[in-house]
């Protein structure tokens, strides 16, 4: 979750950590987010085996969050919507957008 926080700028998910405030919350931004990637979040909790297929997956993913974020979802949103989607070997950034979309709508 802090990963996502970072990588979204989400100041306010990270300031609801006891004794973080607004300050301390951007400077962890600044300083972590060059220190980590999508795929670090978009493949979190994945097991070793399935870890390639997963990389190989991201730029699906990576479209369709990049889609989403022009639509004008929030790159949190996004990036929530898009870890959700179950991807196939075949799908690519369309299929995945559109699974995404379906997630937001009942988010």
């Amino acid at each position: 979750d802090l990963r996502l926080a970072v990588l979204s700028d989400d100041v306010k998910r990270i300031r609801s950590a006891r004794g973080i405030g607004a300050k301390t919350a951007q400077k962890l931004i600044i300083e972590l987010k060059d220190k980590l990637s999508l795929e670090d979040v978009l493949t979190k909790g994945v097991s070793d085996g399935a870890a390639q297929s997963a990389q190989n997956a991201n730029g699906p993913r990576d479209e369709a969050i990049e889609a989403l974020v022009a639509l004008g979802y929030s790159s949190s949103e996004s990036i929530r919507a898009v870890r959700e989607v179950e991807i196939t070997e075949d799908a690519d950034g369309e299929a995945v957008l559109k699974a995404a979309l379906k997630k937001l709508a009942f988010m």
